[in-house]
């Protein structure tokens, strides 16, 4: 009897074998086919915008090759899919619910595109997670959606479970979070904030875990809030209803400036760290010579919509001020900022900053015509920059525009808040006063920079006069 046995035996597993290499070059082709055929509807009917919160969460986007944990909020079946074109042709290894696999079609689907069935009526589930591992092991991505299920209201996230942390500890891999608003639909476009990447937790016990994913649903919603106030903000489309005014100038007038107003920009540091400063959310500090110094700087920041503050002063015909609330600019009280604060104008700026956008301060809080350098500083450039972690762009007019001749600007490198030891959220008085004696310093160089090349190109008796 041991003989059939022993000689059957091998043709068995052969036939297994060859049946599991057709199964997995059919699902191959299906999941090229898919590719193929769903690319075009992502970039036309989903289009998703991804927003990074900062350089350094762009950066751990790109660095993932060696295995990583996606968590996500749970809005729509759609969810899958911006992480699935997004990564493409690599594999994104989802867990999914068991109730996907109901339907033959689907669960073909998800075979093809490497998902892992996890079935949630059992206890303990070991044979998922131990594929998780092999596959974090491996180097691949593994998207999870801690909620475990679709949320009752998007935005309002539900309780997360552990599975994720406990993929993180065991195999020692990060995790990069993402919110997505799921704002999917015809002429709708879903935002996906990207935040940085978390370290994996310490180790596998109980509290640990828990502590570990309170704090990750806490940054989740961080993320979502800055999701909320970059829409409203419109701090980086091309065009926007809210703003169109602003747009239109851009638009029609700026060109124009550049060809009647010729400028020579000198940089006191590395030009790049600006660059890559404007990408995010970021303050520009200037001294103020004139009313026209606003169209002056978004000549050399065109990229970016920057939202400015004016005094109530400037509102003072009903056109204008209409004019001045669709270009984007946010009125405070001039005698509240004094007393206390104008809270309007407060949560304007720090939506627009969160929402990763640009807003550009005088604060100086007056024009000085005849080109002195007040030192007393307004405290609302530290204090937005503290709270939300932005960095400033110090910015100096050498000299009042004249237009048919060249002008001159000098720009200094980003002042970061965490280089001078300032941690996000730090606003109490100490820290606001210190820092606003930085930001006065640093712009004092420049000034100081910009009387050498006043001299050099006008004389001493011509627009100059020492302050």
């Amino acid at each position: 009897m041991n003989a059939p046995i022993a000689r059957l035996s091998p043709l068995k597993s052969k036939k297994s074998k060859g049946h599991y290499k057709m199964k997995k070059f059919l699902l191959a082709i299906f999941r090229i086919f898919l590719l193929i055929t769903g690319f075009v509807p992502f970039i036309l009917f989903l289009r998703p915008k991804y927003l990074f919160v900062s350089a350094k969460a762009k950066e751990d986007y790109k660095k993932n090759k060696k295995g990583v944990i996606l968590i996500a909020n749970h809005t729509a079946i759609l969810d899958y899919y911006c992480f699935m074109f997004k990564y493409a042709p690599a594999y994104v290894h989802a867990l999914v619910g068991e109730v996907v696999y109901y339907n033959k079609f689907m669960g073909i689907l998800n075979d093809a595109v490497g998902n892992i069935k996890v079935d949630r009526n059992v206890g303990t589930n070991l044979g998922p997670i131990q594929q998780c591992i092999d596959l974090l092991n491996k180097g691949k991505k593994i998207l999870i959606f801690p909620e475990g299920k679709l949320e009752k209201k998007k935005g309002r996230l539900e309780a997360f479970t552990k599975t994720f942390a406990f993929l993180s500890a065991k195999t020692g891999k990060p995790i990069i979070p993402f919110f997505t608003d799921g704002n999917y639909g015809a002429f709708k476009r879903p935002h996906i904030v990207v935040g940085e990447m978390l370290n994996p937790p310490l180790n596998c016990e109980e509290e640990t875990l828990e502590e570990y994913v309170d704090n990750t649903r806490d940054y989740i919603n961080e993320l979502g809030t800055i999701c909320a106030d970059h829409k409203k903000a419109k701090t980086k489309t091309l065009f926007s209803k809210m703003f169109y005014i602003l747009d239109l100038v851009r638009v029609t007038s700026i060109p124009l400036f550049y060809l009647i107003f010729p400028t020579k920009k000198y940089y006191v540091g590395d030009r790049k760290k600006i660059k890559k400063a404007l990408k995010y959310n970021v303050l520009l500090c200037s001294n103020h010579t004139g009313p026209c110094d606003v169209l002056f700087i978004y000549m050399h920041f065109l990229s970016r919509r920057a939202r400015f503050i004016a005094a109530e002063d400037v509102f003072f015909a009903k056109f204008l001020a209409w004019c001045m609330k669709h270009a984007g600019v946010i009125k405070y009280n001039r005698q509240t900022m004094n007393e206390s604060m104008d809270l309007q104008a407060f949560k304007a700026c720090k939506e627009t900053l969160n929402g990763r956008g640009v807003l550009a301060i005088f604060p100086e809080g007056h024009i000085n015509f005849d080109m002195a350098f007040d030192d007393s500083f307004k405290e609302g450039t530290a204090t937005l920059s503290l709270m939300t972690d932005s960095p400033i762009i110090p910015f100096i007019f050498v000299e009042p525009y004249k237009y048919w001749c060249f002008n001159h600007v000098v720009m200094g490198d980003p002042i970061y808040p965490s280089d001078y030891g300032f941690t996000k959220g730090q606003v109490d008085i100490d820290s606001i006063n210190k820092f606003n004696n930085i930001i006065y310093a640093k712009m004092r160089e420049l000034y100081d920079y910009s009387l050498t090349k006043r001299r050099k190109h006008y004389g001493k008796r011509r627009y100059f006069r020492a302050s």
